[in-house]
């Protein structure tokens, strides 16, 4: 899969942010265009390593331009605080959308509630004044069934996309 790098800000709902963070990872619409999705599948959710922490978007939202899987931050490989071995990176979104540790994705009928969401946070999750640009009138799509859709970056080793129902 091609590698994409992206500079994007960085917002914490807390208030605090990071300005002009380089993401190099692979954006989930590559990853959507090889694999077989339900048609009943309305939304997608990102489960940490552990499984402690998941969260879920659209395909939609998932399938805009800047979300990315990312396994580098700022030129170097993720460290363990800041997700490795992926992240997701939605960066019209506060970071606690980003799943940190994502060791599995799956696809479903309903939107599920995150970590986050359960203790108190918005499920949408949008920074004010920051819009979503899909363009796409179908979101399902692919050709391939699904089995492991991100290869370990070299010199490198995790979980990494391992199921997807």
């Amino acid at each position: 899969m091609n590698k994409k790098s992206q500079v994007k800000n960085f917002q914490c709902v807390e208030g605090w942010g990071l300005d002009n963070q380089q993401w190099e990872g692979v954006h989930l619409k590559e990853i959507f265009s090889k694999i077989k999705i339900n048609p009943k599948a309305e939304f997608v959710t990102f489960y940490s390593t552990g499984g402690k922490y998941k969260d879920s978007l659209s395909i939609q939202e998932a399938l805009e331009p800047d979300t990315m899987l990312a396994y580098k931050l700022n030129a170097k490989n993720l460290a363990p605080e800041n997700g490795f071995p992926l992240r997701l990176v939605i960066p019209r979104m506060y970071g606690y959308k980003g799943v940190k540790w994502v060791e599995r994705i799956v696809f479903t009928e309903k939107q599920e509630i995150g970590y986050w969401e359960q203790r108190g946070y918005s499920v949408d999750g949008s920074i004010p004044g920051l819009k979503g640009k899909t363009g796409l009138t179908n979101p399902r799509v692919g050709k391939k069934t699904f089995q492991k859709a991100v290869g370990v970056p070299e010199n490198q080793k995790g979980p990494f996309i391992t199921d997807i129902s």
